[in-house]
């Protein structure tokens, strides 16, 4: 590039000292170009800053706002669970009572005791439960209770009851096992199953099942089954009752051949040494009632939960003559009076007719009362007090007789003019009109 100088020339102290100045201020211009791009940038990324800090200022602030909230849930259920161990506090409070001298009255509060509260008496060392009335001691050491009782079933969980001493039992033993071993002393009650070992003592009851041992005392009751072996006894050692016998061969003989006596043409004989009883008849009539064409009884007849059974036309007469019969043809049954008598048919109760099978009504003759008649299980005719209810539509070929009373519905029959007075049956126009015509009559005939 050249660069003129002043009009002096080379050498020109003032021309020098404008081109010093304008390097110069090209120089600070460029300096500055410089600073104002630096501040330009770094105006932008103080910008920028800026932005991301509003950003994050904005974040930090919605964060709080949550951390807000989450803390006055937090306390809210910090409250709750401390109303709720407050609350259970009080409950155990209310149940345990701790410990005390005596029974309490009221609870630690000073409230009414609730059932299932339990203290311990520091007096007897025992813990008591309240029942809703009383306090009742719990010992935690069965050998310390005298008088310990089961509220349920005993579950002994696979295991024993060991030890020495007497298990009194009032009641019925139950086992799905065995009994194994030796029972001594008195069984009162029921023994069902199988009995392995010796009993000693009295059984007094029925034992169900087979005794494999010895029985050493009295057993009282019925023994059903074998015995395998009774040869340390005899009949001499039986104490024979009244009533009772025990029996031999020769015994049963002699009580049945005394027992059976000989009837009207029947003989007996017995033989002692061949053991055999000989029944014979000697009488050679009527043995089936088929054969007795006139047969009587001499007593009332039993049907013994058996039936009387009549073939078609087969007739169950009834009074000397067979006046009443009752059979059955192939079609129809009959009641027939044949005699010069009624029918009568009585009852304390009501008399009902049904169809065969069935609880549809034909009549009902109710005692004292009324007589109804039924057409399909329809009540339609009903006697009264003071006459007869008919229920549906009466039809009638003739109608004879006087009619008293009122007309309460329109009927089909047909009734004459005002002017005619031919029939039973007139409206009240007709009697109104008959009467009008009566009384014009009678003021014509005075004039």
């Amino acid at each position: 590039m050249a660069i003129y100088r002043g009009i002096g020339g080379a050498g020109d102290s003032t021309t020098d000292v404008t081109v010093n100045i304008i390097t110069e201020k090209a120089t600070e211009a460029a300096a500055s170009a410089a600073s104002a791009a630096t501040s330009a940038t770094n105006a932008s990324n103080s910008a920028s800053a800026a932005s991301t800090s509003a950003t994050n200022a904005s974040n930090s602030a919605s964060n709080a706002s949550t951390s807000e909230t989450n803390a006055s849930a937090s306390a809210s259920a910090a409250a709750t669970s401390a109303s709720n161990a407050a609350t259970s506090y009080d409950n155990f409070d209310d149940r345990y009572l701790g410990a005390k001298a005596s029974d309490p009255v009221l609870d630690n509060d000073g409230d009414a005791l609730i059932t299932g509260a339990l203290y311990f008496n520091t007096t007897s060392n025992k813990t008591f439960i309240y029942n809703g009335t009383s306090f009742q001691g719990v010992s935690p050491d069965l050998v310390q209770d005298l008088t310990p009782q089961l509220g349920g079933n005993l579950d002994l969980n696979s295991s024993d009851i060991t030890g020495t001493g007497n298990i009194d039992i009032t009641g019925n033993v139950t086992a799905t096992g065995d009994f194994t071993g030796n029972v001594t002393g008195n069984v009162t009650g029921n023994v069902t199953g199988n009995v392995t070992g010796d009993l000693a003592g009295n059984v007094t009851g029925n034992v169900t099942g087979n005794v494999t041992g010895n029985v050493t005392g009295n057993l009282t009751g019925d023994v059903t089954g074998t015995v395998s072996d009774i040869s340390n006894h005899d009949t001499d050692a039986l104490s024979e009752g009244t009533t009772n016998l025990y029996y031999t061969d020769e015994r049963v003989d002699d009580r049945v051949n005394n027992l059976l006596v000989a009837g009207g043409n029947v003989s007996l004989t017995y033989d002692d040494v061949a053991n055999t009883l000989t029944i014979n008849s000697t009488d050679t009539g009527i043995l089936n009632v088929v054969e007795d064409t006139t047969p009587q009884l001499g007593g009332n007849l039993s049907t013994n939960s058996y039936d009387i059974q009549f073939e078609d036309n087969d007739v169950a007469s009834f009074g000397t003559g067979g006046d009443l019969q009752i059979y059955h043809d192939t079609l129809n049954s009959y009641i027939s009076e044949g005699g010069t008598g009624n029918l009568y048919l009585g009852s304390n109760g009501n008399i009902e007719l049904f169809k065969h099978l069935s609880t549809d009504r034909m009549a009902k003759f109710i005692t004292d009362g009324a007589v109804e008649l039924y057409h399909a299980n329809s009540k339609k005719i009903e006697t009264t007090a003071s006459g007869v209810t008919v229920t549906g539509t009466t039809t009638a070929t003739t109608f004879s007789g006087d009619l008293n009373g009122t007309i309460n519905t329109a009927t089909t029959a047909t009734t004459q003019t005002a002017g005619t007075n031919n029939t039973t049956v007139a409206t009240t126009a007709y009697s109104e009109t008959a009467a009008n015509n009566a009384a014009v009559a009678l003021a014509i005939a005075l004039g």
